[in-house]
C-alpha cells in the first residue's frame, strides 16, 4: 500500500477583464487545437506574434510503443524574471479519441501554467485541491509483453463514361517497441486498375503492388543502434515479379534519444544483399540477378521556438556498378523572421541512375498515359516556398466558430 497526494485543477476561469499584467502566452504547435485552448484557458492573453509574448508553449508528440502518442508540453519563459523552462509530458493509448488527445493536452497546460500564474499575481484565477488517495502499488501485468496489432483496409471507385479507376488497399502490422528493443513486421497488398475508352479501343493497366517488412533494432547506447531488416515484394509496375532483400544496419544519433521530441540528427549505414526475378528481360539483358547494395542516410530534425527544420539526405548505390546510384534531399523548413513574418520550404529531390529493373522492350504511349509501367528517368523533383506576414492585433483571446 502507499499513500500519496494527487494535485488536480479544477478550473482556470475567464475573466471578463484583462489585466495590466496579464500572461502574454503564444501557443506553437502542428497538430493541437488551438481554438479550444483559447475557449477553455482563460484569464490570460493569447498573443500572435511569440516576440510579444513572455510565455512561449511548445508543444510535441511522438508515437508510442503502445501505438499511442507521448504529449510534451514545453514551458519557455521569455521575460518572466526568476522563471525557467521545464517540460510536462502525458501519454494517451492506442484507441483515444481526438477529444481525449486535447483533453489530455489541455489538462498538462493547466498544471504547468499554475507557477507562471503566482509569478504574473494571478493565482486567483486557478483552484487547487488537494486529493488524498490510497492505492495498491503493485502494477498491472501486460499479457501482451508490449506486442501491439493493427489492420487496416481502403477502397476506392472512380467512373466517367470514358474513364474508371478503382483500388484497393490492406495492411497488417505488428509491433514490438520497448527502450531496448524495437521490433516491427508489416504485410502490404494494393491493386490499381485503370481502364479507359478511345473510341472501339480501350486500355487497361492492373498494377498490382504486394510485400512483407520486418525489421529489428537494439539499442546499445543512448546513441548507438543495430539492427537488422528484410523484405521480400512483387511489383508488376516496376518489372519486379518478386524482390528479396535482408542485410544489417546501424545508427549513431548525435544527441541523446530522450531528446526525439525536439532535436534528430542521425547517421546511418544500410548493407543488403538482394535478389530480384523480373517479369520481362531488363535493359541490361537480366531476367533475375544478385545485388549487393549500401546506403548511407543522415536525417537532421529540430523542433525549436524559432521555428521547425527537417533534413534528410541519402545516397545509395550497387556495389558490382558504382555508376548504378541513387540520390535524395528532402526538407522541410518554417523560421520566424521577425514580429509576424515567416518564411518556409518544402522540397523533395532525386537524382536516379539504379533502374535496373526497366524492360528491355520500353514503353508504349498507352503505358505511359495511364501509368502501366514506370518510365526511366534520370531526377525527380517536387518543391515549394512561400512567406507569411501576420499583422494587426497581438491579441486573439476571443473564440467565434460560427459559419
Amino acid at each position: 500500500m502507499s499513500r500519496y497526494f494527487t494535485i488536480v485543477i479544477l478550473a482556470i476561469l475567464s475573466l471578463p477583464g484583462l489585466a495590466q499584467d496579464n500572461l502574454k502566452i503564444f501557443i506553437d504547435c502542428e497538430h493541437c487545437d488551438e481554438q479550444q485552448i483559447r475557449q477553455r484557458i482563460g484569464g490570460v492573453d493569447y498573443v500572435n506574434d511569440k516576440f510579444q509574448a513572455n510565455l512561449h508553449l511548445l508543444i510535441t508528440d511522438q508515437s508510442t510503443g503502445s501505438g499511442g502518442k507521448e504529449i510534451k508540453v514545453n514551458f519557455i519563459p521569455v521575460s518572466l524574471p526568476g522563471m525557467s523552462s521545464f517540460t510536462l509530458i502525458s501519454h494517451t493509448p492506442a484507441d483515444a479519441t481526438t477529444d481525449s488527445e486535447r483533453t489530455k493536452t489541455l489538462e498538462t497546460i493547466q498544471y504547468g501554467l499554475m507557477p507562471f500564474l503566482f509569478s504574473t499575481g494571478q493565482e486567483h484565477i486557478a483552484k487547487i485541491e488537494m486529493d488524498q488517495d490510497i492505492r495498491e502499488s503493485n502494477h498491472d501485468i501486460d499479457p501482451w509483453n508490449y506486442w501491439v496489432f493493427a489492420i487496416g483496409g481502403s477502397a476506392n471507385l472512380e467512373a466517367e463514361e470514358t474513364e474508371r479507376e478503382s483500388g484497393a488497399m490492406l495492411e497488417l502490422e505488428a509491433f514490438h517497441i520497448t527502450e531496448i528493443w524495437k521490433i516491427e513486421a508489416k504485410a502490404y497488398s494494393s491493386r490499381e486498375f485503370k481502364w479507359v475508352r478511345d473510341g472501339d479501343r480501350e486500355i487497361t493497366s492492373n498494377n498490382i503492388t504486394q510485400k512483407i517488412q520486418s525489421s529489428a533494432v537494439y539499442s546499445v547506447t543512448n546513441h548507438w543502434s543495430a539492427g537488422l531488416s528484410s523484405e521480400l515484394r512483387s511489383d508488376n509496375y516496376r518489372n519486379l515479379k518478386s524482390q528479396l532483400s535482408l542485410g544489417p544496419a546501424i545508427e549513431y544519433n548525435f544527441f541523446p534519444w530522450k531528446e526525439s521530441d525536439r532535436r534528430v540528427f542521425t547517421v546511418s549505414y544500410h548493407l543488403n544483399a538482394v535478389r530480384q526475378v523480373y517479369l520481362e528481360e531488363t535493359i541490361y539483358e537480366h531476367t533475375n540477378e544478385v545485388l549487393a547494395r549500401q546506403s548511407l542516410r543522415s536525417e537532421i530534425t529540430f523542433m525549436q521556438p524559432w521555428g521547425n527544420f527537417e533534413v534528410a539526405v541519402e545516397g545509395r548505390n550497387y556495389l558490382h556498378d558504382l555508376s548504378r546510384y541513387g540520390l535524395r534531399f528532402e526538407s522541410e523548413l518554417e523560421i520566424r523572421l521577425f514580429k509576424g513574418l515567416s518564411i518556409f520550404m518544402e522540397s523533395d529531390i532525386q537524382a536516379i541512375h539504379d533502374q535496373l529493373y526497366l524492360p528491355k522492350e520500353g514503353s508504349s504511349m498507352e503505358d505511359i498515359l495511364i501509368q502501366r509501367s514506370k518510365q526511366a528517368t534520370s531526377f525527380d523533383l517536387e518543391g515549394r516556398v512561400g512567406l507569411k506576414y501576420t499583422f494587426g492585433s497581438i491579441y486573439n483571446n476571443i473564440v467565434n466558430r460560427r459559419l
